[in-house]
């Protein structure tokens, strides 16, 4: 079932799934704010009217007209409007499969944000309108004309990102892959199933991984779990051992060992710090 048009405030919950009839979907919003929340999706946001305060992450940004960012699958985030205020807003979700192979790197970089002039604002907004106009068409959302709307619109992004990575990468299909353990990585994983997704061997895709992100796959499965797990513990009032399966991991020894390892302490003494600090 596709998620409805949202035209009026919205709250959502700590993951938020959505069907997708085709690849992408597109809405235009007007909300008061959300709670913390992260996707099993990708979703690109731009602020066409209001002003607020956006948390990504445990990060924090002003949104205002012309802002706009992309989240990938997992990355946390969270819209305060100071009293009554609201934002209106243009929204993009979409899959991995919705990207086109040459843009795989440059979608998988957190954080991304943008700023966007008058005449940015009207084009990204044209070629939203142009790709829901195609997406409420019969059977038509999984177009070539979609493909080129789609690959037009992260083209025109790309220029309003200062760390442009360049576009054509020799192994695309990675994309495929990276994509999909980010979609995935709270479930049980494993480098043959990768595999097979990315139609790969075992051996190469070691490699691959390694080159792409510097990580060997155990340590990016570990890193993309305990740092979902440290913004559940920053943002939600869940319990340590909720947090340890939502993010993934099979025991609560297991994801005690693993927190530690990456941030020199325990899930609860991390808590606790976190906590002191924003009381403060």
């Amino acid at each position: 079932m596709k998620p409805q048009k949202l035209s009026k405030e919205i709250f959502m919950t700590a993951v938020v799934q959505a069907g997708f009839w085709h690849r992408y979907f597109v809405s235009r919003r007007e909300i008061g704010g959300s709670k913390p929340h992260s996707h099993t999706f990708f979703e690109f946001e731009l602020i066409l009217d209001g002003e607020a305060t956006h948390v990504r992450n445990g990060r924090t940004e002003v949104l205002r007209r012309g802002t706009a960012y992309l989240l990938n699958p997992s990355e946390q985030h969270s819209i305060h409007c100071q009293g009554d205020g609201r934002v209106k807003l243009m929204n993009l979700s979409f899959l991995a499969t919705a990207v086109p192979g040459d843009f795989a790197r440059q979608m998988l970089v957190e954080g991304q944000c943008f700023t966007l002039d008058e005449d940015g604002i009207e084009s990204v907004v044209k070629l939203l309108e142009l790709l829901y106009e195609e997406e409420t068409r019969p059977c038509s959302a999984d177009s070539l004309y979609a493909d080129s709307l789609l690959r037009a619109f992260f083209l025109f992004l790309l220029r309003y990102r200062d760390d442009s990575l360049g576009i054509g990468q020799k192994e695309p299909r990675v994309f495929r892959v990276l994509s999909y353990l980010h979609e995935n990585f709270q479930n049980d994983i494993s480098l043959s199933k990768l595999a097979d997704v990315g139609g790969y061997s075992y051996g190469y895709l070691c490699q691959l991984i390694r080159q792409y992100t510097g990580k060997s796959f155990k340590q990016y499965l570990t890193d993309l779990r305990v740092g979902y797990a440290k913004r559940l513990i920053l943002n939600t009032d869940l319990s340590l051992s909720e947090i340890c399966y939502s993010s993934g991991f099979g025991s609560y020894s297991q994801f005690a060992h693993q927190f530690g390892v990456a941030t020199g302490q325990s899930p609860d003494a991390y808590r606790k710090e976190t906590r002191e600090k924003t009381s403060l």
